[in-house]
């Protein structure tokens, strides 16, 4: 009954992690570099559906290309920085990084996918090609780089020991 409580509370803490924090901090990366780079906030949404909407007429295309892109690194970042001591912050940052990972290989499709007439709608990296079409290598090239960041820093964790200690199959 213990691992079924604990279980049901992995379960909640995933799906918000997954329903909310993630969003909030890709929309928030968004908004940052948005506000950093020059640009207006028009709106800014979590629910039902996450978007920042940005006034980016006076910013050039690379400052464009480069708020496009921080939606993807601010959950990265803090998955990376944050060194948690509880198992709870543990899971959330590792699902952090694994939403990440999963976010950054459905960019690099979009960035192949591009050049065959294949693309995933409402994607940043399209988003970010539209302002800087000559950047498809560089993007692939980043998102690559990240990716391996991610999931290295996955199994680097031990993340099925840790689950082991968590519901005491092993002795810390």
């Amino acid at each position: 009954m213990r691992d079924l409580k604990k279980t049901a509370y992995l379960l909640l803490v995933g799906l918000l992690t997954a329903g909310i924090l993630y969003p909030l901090l890709h929309e928030a990366g968004h908004w940052a570099a948005t506000l950093l780079l020059g640009g207006e906030i028009l709106e800014f949404h979590l629910l039902p559906r996450p978007n920042v909407l940005c006034e980016v007429a006076k910013i050039g295309g690379a400052k464009c290309a480069l708020i496009g892109l921080c939606g993807m690194a601010l959950p990265f970042a803090a998955a990376v920085v944050v060194r948690p001591r509880r198992f709870t912050a543990w899971y959330v940052l590792l699902l952090l990084r694994g939403i990440s990972a999963f976010a950054l290989v459905l960019s690099l499709l979009s960035v192949i996918g591009r050049d065959c007439g294949i693309t995933i709608m409402n994607d940043d990296v399209l988003t970010v090609l539209r302002f800087r079409p000559q950047g498809g290598r560089a993007c692939a090239v980043l998102l690559t780089a990240w990716l391996i960041m991610a999931v290295y820093g996955i199994f680097r964790q031990r993340p099925i020991k840790k689950f082991y200690m968590y519901f005491e199959v092993v002795k810390k």
